[in-house]
């Protein structure tokens, strides 16, 4: 590996770890709202918005971990059938897999750009606090776009690093 491609693998790392932290947060933060809405209910008391924060805060935390799971490689895969495959045709079907990876979260970013700027033009507010909805949606379109940007950092570094070798061919020879 050169320079050039253990300096954005170690970008990408920081990128992921940041993503990591991002989830986690948004993740507490539906726990936070979920149990304090329980506790709420029981006591005879609303606490305003929690569903739509916690629906909103969750997709923060899907879009923002999909960065730790592109990078790690632990999107859905079917194992048996490619580990029987010979190497050469493994690493191309692990190239052709982040090209599609890359391709569909570049059409999601796209599709979620045309869905906040249609929020933010029609002031879509939550019901009781009348919160803004497109600030936490651009915080989920972030992590998608930042899940797009590493999945096509990963595809250049796995470009250069591991080219797709040929099988050997061998002649075959007649009345040897």
């Amino acid at each position: 590996m050169g320079p050039d491609a253990l300096i954005l693998t170690r970008i990408i790392a920081a990128i992921e770890t940041a993503a990591t932290i991002i989830a986690a947060a948004s993740l507490a933060l539906v726990a936070l709202l979920t149990a304090g809405a329980v506790c709420l209910r029981a006591a005879g008391l609303n606490l305003p918005d929690a569903l739509d924060l916690s629906s909103l805060f969750m997709a923060v935390a899907v879009f923002w971990g999909m960065v730790s799971a592109v990078r790690q490689g632990a999107l859905i895969q079917v194992d048996f059938v490619v580990g029987s495959l010979p190497s050469w045709l493994r690493t191309g079907l692990n190239l052709f897999a982040l090209v599609a990876t890359a391709i569909a979260f570049v059409l999601i970013a796209r599709a979620g750009l045309n869905q906040i700027v249609l929020t933010l033009h029609s002031g879509e507010v939550t019901p009781e606090l009348r919160l803004p909805l497109w600030p936490l949606l651009a915080l989920a379109l972030s992590g998608v776009m930042v899940t797009s940007m590493v999945t096509l950092a990963l595809l250049a570094t796995r470009c250069r690093s591991e080219p797709v070798a040929r099988p050997q061919q061998t002649e075959l020879t007649h009345g040897e």
